[in-house]
């Protein structure tokens, strides 16, 4: 006699207390919302996903300042930041960062923002303040005192004495003058120019800066607006093709495909000819 057949045992489902559908075990997660959390693990994936997204977006900057949190779909207890990583998306979790990051910005005085492109940190930036005489001369390491004798015009100094002043006043000169505000990032060291809020130009003035910066951009329109009046994309394959010449009957190099030029009606054994009105390839 044949064996006897077994039959299939179906899966063990759950129900979601969120959306109410019962699910495979595979659809939750294997952690509750919180370490603190004591009850069982009784919201999908996604429903925990989709309520932890929701109150981000609806809450905002409430949720992302730091030390708050979302409270769990099933209990008081709270998810902080690392729990809400985890239930969140990778799109979701850039929009938290965004959030967070805005909500520091908004919140802490002197802030700024690294503006490398490269870095996404940030620092309490303190605004440079004018040197006084005293200050500068203590850090040149002269006596205040004796630098304010020979000053005197009522005195008079040796050579020797009237050299080592003129050369003396000349650097407390330099040092009195004011200095460019930068702000350095501690994480990579891009330096910024705080007058201007752009990338710090050594140099140069903002306002220099500023016009160099608008005749660049300038130039960069100038050139894309010859390419786009030069080039057009295959209507099959999206490759950026240049004519330099002869009818409108133009052939993509790369997938072989042959349109109009002025229409860009793809034309083959069906379609002989383009739609444009005066024109016929």
């Amino acid at each position: 006699m044949p064996p006897s057949k077994r039959r299939k045992t179906q899966p063990t489902r759950f129900p979601c207390h969120t959306c109410l559908s019962d699910r495979a075990s595979r659809q939750f997660p294997d952690y509750n919302p919180t370490e603190a959390c004591a009850h069982l693990i009784n919201t999908c994936t996604a429903c925990l996903r989709h309520y932890v997204e929701s109150k981000v977006e609806g809450e905002g900057g409430a949720v992302a300042k730091p030390g708050s949190g979302v409270q769990c779909p099933q209990c008081e207890e709270v998810m902080d930041r690392g729990d809400l990583k985890m239930a969140m998306s990778k799109k979701g979790w850039e929009r938290f960062e965004e959030l967070e990051r805005r909500w520091i910005a908004n919140n802490t005085p002197g802030w700024r923002w690294c503006l490398s492109p490269k870095c996404r940190e940030g620092q309490v930036h303190e605004e440079s303040s004018p040197m006084s005489e005293a200050a500068a001369l203590a850090e040149l390491g002269v006596d205040a005192i004796y630098y304010s004798t020979l000053a005197d015009r009522r005195t008079r100094p040796n050579a020797a004495a009237v050299s080592w002043l003129v050369k003396i006043k000349d650097k407390v000169k330099a040092m009195l003058m004011p200095q460019p505000d930068i702000c350095a990032c501690h994480a990579c060291g891009a330096k910024a120019c705080v007058a201007c809020d752009r990338p710090w130009h050594e140099g140069e003035t903002c306002e220099a800066y500023r016009a160099r910066i608008k005749g660049r951009a300038s130039e960069e329109d100038a050139t894309l607006e010859v390419i786009r009046s030069r080039t057009k994309e295959c209507p099959k394959c999206q490759r950026s093709i240049e004519k330099n010449g002869g009818c409108a009957h133009m052939m993509c190099t790369q997938c072989r495909c042959q349109f109009c030029w002025n229409c860009l009606e793809v034309i083959n054994s069906k379609n002989r000819y383009c739609a444009c009105p005066s024109f016929r390839v």
